[in-house]
């Protein structure tokens, strides 16, 4: 994090962070992604890093995956903790999933002495928002799916004060897409993956692992109609990387078939989808998947950013955050956004684009006691 940025410094300020002393580490721990925010709070000096971590296939391994990630950081004074990584289904219960999550962070950092808290969400951003691991535990509702909460309070506070007024925030993850509606003097009240769903504030696609299948169930070519094989070959980061709305990642495994995010290799896991290998298809076929399925995809979170705009006609202000802000940016030009007469915040504009991707970390940093 530059330390000269503006928009960085006026966020601290607003929360009054250079008045408190220490080092926090604040984490993140979805299902798929491990992400950590190490912030001096006197600087309000940033390092903050995001690794792939497939929680569903090796729970018992968390410890040390968020040992890895913190290896060379400054020492904490305090170690805070946002979750939704209850909801894999290594897990019987989401209950279960809280407990053993907390189990792995008292396990991974125990030894160094500090408190360590799980954020919980609570109508007010206080000290009752902060949970030790048997409160955690008992009052696991709080706890579970927590990420969105922590971001809203953050940037609610900061963004109605500049602006005066009611906003969005659209959060899209690899996973999923948060839209939370904040506005001055209305605390974020606490909800439920499911009641949020239910409130059109929670879509469950996301940049990079959403199967393909799901999105595209058939492509139009030629004049016919072929459908795609019902597997989990590619997903709809295979198709952003042959349209290039999205870059290549060699370092990036994180695929369905462990091979790396490159053009070359989401052209044969979409051949995948017709049992084929790229060699045999026409790649103008392949290139016609990736459009159709970035054109669905697109209109999909289209959909879902204008239903808040249309429940809440007084916005006066729009924030993009995570992995697919790019994605968002150009989704808004599908709807009634194009024509929105407020602001409209990228957040990679405003602190960078690697804080935008780990922006749940960094706000239980900002907000820790």
């Amino acid at each position: 994090m530059d330390d000269r940025a503006p928009t960085w410094h006026a966020l601290l300020d607003s929360w009054q962070v250079s008045w408190k002393t220490g080092c926090v580490w604040g984490f993140d721990v979805g299902g798929a992604n491990l992400k950590v925010a190490c912030l001096d709070r006197p600087s309000g000096h940033l390092i903050s890093q995001s690794r792939s971590f497939a929680l569903w296939r090796s729970p018992q391994d968390l410890s040390s995956a968020m040992q890895a990630i913190t290896t060379g950081l400054p020492t904490p004074t305090e170690i805070v903790i946002t979750m939704t990584g209850e909801i894999a289904d290594c897990f019987p219960h989401k209950s279960v999933g809280v407990a053993a999550i907390v189990d792995q962070c008292e396990r991974a950092f125990a030894p160094l002495g500090v408190p360590i808290r799980y954020y919980a969400q609570t109508a007010k951003t206080t000290e009752d928002s902060w949970l030790n691991a048997a409160d955690a535990k008992q009052y696991w509702t709080m706890v579970a799916a927590s990420n969105w909460h922590a971001v809203a309070n953050l940037w609610g506070n900061y963004l109605s004060t500049e602006f005066q007024g009611p906003g969005l925030i659209a959060d899209l993850g690899s996973t999923t897409l948060d839209l939370t509606v904040v506005a001055p003097d209305r605390p974020i009240s606490p909800a439920t993956d499911w009641e949020r769903i239910q409130q059109g504030r929670l879509v469950y696609t996301g940049a990079r692992r959403s199967p393909l299948s799901m999105i595209l169930p058939e492509v139009t070519y030629r004049g016919a109609t072929l459908p795609l094989a019902q597997e989990l070959f590619a997903t709809i980061q295979d198709a952003y990387l042959l349209t290039e709305l999205i870059e290549e990642n060699h370092d990036n495994n994180a695929t369905p078939d462990g091979r790396p995010a490159t053009r070359e290799c989401a052209s044969q896991r979409i051949a995948r989808m017709f049992c084929s290998d790229a060699q045999e298809l026409p790649s103008e076929f392949l290139q016609q998947i990736a459009q159709q399925a970035q054109m669905k995809h697109l209109a999909q979170i289209a959909t879902a950013l204008s239903r808040p705009l249309c429940e809440e006609p007084n916005l006066k202000w729009l924030l993009n955050l995570g992995e697919g802000e790019s994605l968002l940016f150009v989704a808004i030009a599908q709807t009634r956004w194009s024509n929105f007469a407020g602001s409209i915040r990228q957040g990679s504009n405003l602190l960078g684009r690697e804080v935008s991707q780990v922006m749940p970390a960094v706000a239980v940093a900002i907000l820790a006691p």
